[in-house]
């Protein structure tokens, strides 16, 4: 069945103009479904296809529920609605000047904004839907009343069929906290009322656990066998040099050093080898025990990601430096890193290292 050629822009807007070939798509799904015989003998689609052109069905709300009453008589055909209700709301805070500008980058783009506690599945079934609404678009519009517009939605530049970033790339964009994401989780982290202090030196070691992490860029492992001899001052008292493995992380002492004492002073570690440590084996503290205490600062400052890792804390700090003026290299030797390709994925460009890491974080650390 053919369906009829259509005005690319017929509206003044890209919204009303979206809006208007997302009607015409279902127009189009309503009555390919009956010429197949896909319906129902006694559904009547002809009503639903002549509600959907009407203006008054002049929002998504009203599409949607023509096409949810669509739906008992064509099998999947309400699967696609949450993914252009989405993209619709998207074109509107994007508010960009014409329908031509959405391309295959455009719709990627798109997908990957997403909220990432969407699945992947769930991504790649946008993408399914997105690319059929602007197969359809290109196949049935009229470009300045003769030529169609080719928008080649799910193809490459050469042409070839492309799908939507694989999940594997996906899982590895870097998670991490803006600046005011940071502020907030170090403020939250230094209330004395915070919930998840069980005495003052448990307050200490939550602390320091999330400072050194966001801030002195060390991994768990690093943190787990750090001793209290590791911790060396400096440059008049102002600095801590915090050495782990064959580097010394610079780290401001004034933040830092009423929290080492108290853990310094406490007698539930007095003989364990390891600064943090588990009191009744003294064994250094656990994956476990970093991870429930990252997951429940979070919480508790009301930070919302896909999740909540030492990677993250680590992430954060080593960006926010970068665009501090910390280079890349810089950073790769202060997190330890044995190739500066870690850092690069991290980070949009590298900056002059013009900077001293123990001054970088002082907005943020109270």
């Amino acid at each position: 069945m053919s369906y009829k050629l259509l005005k690319l822009e017929p509206k003044k807007t890209t919204e009303k103009n979206l809006f208007f070939w997302i009607k015409h798509y279902y127009v189009h799904k309503f009555l390919n479904a009956k010429q197949k015989k896909e319906v129902p003998n006694d559904f009547d689609l002809s009503a639903l296809v002549n509600s959907m052109l009407r203006d008054s069905t002049d929002n998504m709300d009203k599409v949607i529920k023509v096409v949810n009453t669509a739906s008992k008589g064509i099998v999947g055909v309400n699967a696609s609605h949450s993914t252009f209700k989405a993209f619709y709301s998207h074109i509107q805070d994007d508010n960009i000047a014409s329908i031509k500008e959405i391309n295959q980058q455009y719709v990627e783009n798109f997908i990957l904004s997403v909220n990432h506690s969407e699945s992947n599945t769930t991504k790649e079934r946008y993408y399914t839907h997105l690319k059929a609404l602007f197969n359809f678009i290109q196949d049935h519009n009229l470009d300045d009343g003769d030529k169609p517009y080719i928008f080649n939605i799910g193809k490459d530049r050469n042409g070839k069929a492309k799908k939507i970033l694989h999940t594997r790339k996906e899982n590895k964009l870097p998670v991490y906290l803006t600046t005011e994401e940071m502020k907030i989780l170090n403020k939250r982290i230094s209330e004395k009322n915070n919930p998840h202090y069980k005495d003052d030196e448990n307050r200490a070691t939550q602390i320091l656990i999330i400072r050194l992490l966001m801030f002195g860029l060390i991994s768990i492992s690093e943190l787990q066998h750090i001793k209290i001899a590791d911790f060396i001052t400096v440059d008049d008292m102002n600095i801590l040099e915090l050495k782990v493995g064959d580097r010394i992380i610079p780290l401001p002492r004034r933040k830092l050093i009423e929290y080492i004492n108290i853990l310094k002073d406490s007698k539930k570690c007095a003989e364990s080898e390891y600064f943090f440590c588990m009191q009744k084996s003294l064994k250094h503290i656990s994956n476990r025990a970093v991870g429930d205490i990252i997951k429940n600062q979070f919480e508790y400052a009301k930070i919302k990601k896909p999740k909540a890792t030492a990677d993250v804390l680590r992430a954060s700090g080593t960006i926010y430096l970068n665009r501090k003026g910390i280079s890349d290299k810089k950073l790769q030797e202060l997190r330890g890193d044995k190739t500066i390709l870690t850092v690069q994925i991290l980070l949009k460009s590298a900056i002059t290292d013009h900077c001293n890491t123990a001054t970088m974080f002082d907005e943020l650390v109270n």
